[in-house]
């Protein structure tokens, strides 16, 4: 696991009950800004069930304010 952008995630909650559009958004915008962890597992399936590539994860990051 990489660092944790906390400023990202404060501002940016997983809508409830998401659909998986939502889900595959949300998790883009993730990878995109934070380098906590990868996309696997269950959160990998609506990507696969769309046929659309999982995002690449962020590099870590040296800005003690990720953490």
């Amino acid at each position: 696991m990489s660092s944790i952008n906390r400023d990202w995630h404060l501002n940016h909650k997983m809508p409830k009950n998401p659909t998986d559009l939502q889900r595959i958004a949300w998790h883009v915008e993730h990878a995109r800004h934070c380098g906590c962890r990868g996309i696997d597992g269950g959160v990998a399936l609506p990507f696969a069930k769309h046929g659309l590539p999982l995002p690449a994860p962020r590099p870590a990051s040296t800005d003690p304010n990720d953490r």
